[in-house]
């Protein structure tokens, strides 16, 4: 619960008979290996609890208080590499809704892949992950497809951590911009993942 990014990276290692490397950087620092990794964790378990809880869980847990928050998103670690031991997990006050198998926990294995693939090439202050531009483009798609939509693709609340990004900040703004501008219905759903700081 309060070092996730570790943990991913040992139980990755373990799962796949790795060596545990070191990890660059700093946590708050998006340019390194550490801080890039904990970013996009941060989309991951933030999408992910916003498409499998009511808007008013995932307010709760997820934007009312930064610690809370953050815990949150470590617990759904826990669950999901707990569950692989065939343990059970618990939360007081009860949280029912599990979220261990959510298809975006690949997308997580994928960019920890490429993690140990720069590694292994010694290339690790130089990691880069496309997971951002790819669900960029996943949610442009899915905006501008022949499909009107109905709901907020999954991307939403990836492209909101998008947003927190100077350099992909003016592409980001134009895909919100364009998704707001198809109902009222999107203008909520933007509101409802925290678009408001």
């Amino acid at each position: 619960l309060t070092s996730p990014i570790e943990t991913a990276i040992r139980w990755h290692a373990m799962s796949r008979n790795l060596e545990v490397p070191v990890i660059h950087g700093k946590l708050d620092d998006r340019k390194t290996p550490l801080g890039e990794l904990n970013w996009i964790f941060t989309a991951v378990t933030d999408s992910i609890a916003w498409e499998c809880f009511s808007k008013e869980q995932f307010q709760l847990l997820c934007r009312q208080d930064l610690m809370v928050a953050s815990l949150f998103r470590n617990y759904m670690l826990a669950q999901r590499c707990m569950s692989i031991l065939g343990v059970s997990t618990q939360t007081i006050p009860s949280v029912s809704i599990q979220c261990k198998s959510h298809w975006l926990w690949s997308n997580w294995d994928l960019t920890l892949d490429r993690f140990f693939a720069g590694v292994s090439d010694e290339n690790v202050d130089g990691f880069y992950s496309p997971f951002f531009s790819s669900h960029m483009t996943a949610f442009r798609e899915c905006i501008n497809g022949p499909q009107k939509l109905s709901k907020a693709p999954t991307q939403l609340p990836i492209i909101l951590q998008v947003l927190l990004n100077q350099s992909k900040r003016k592409e980001a703004l134009r895909l919100m911009c364009a998704f707001i501008n198809i109902s009222d219905w999107a203008v909520h759903a933007a509101l409802s993942v925290g678009i408001f700081p």
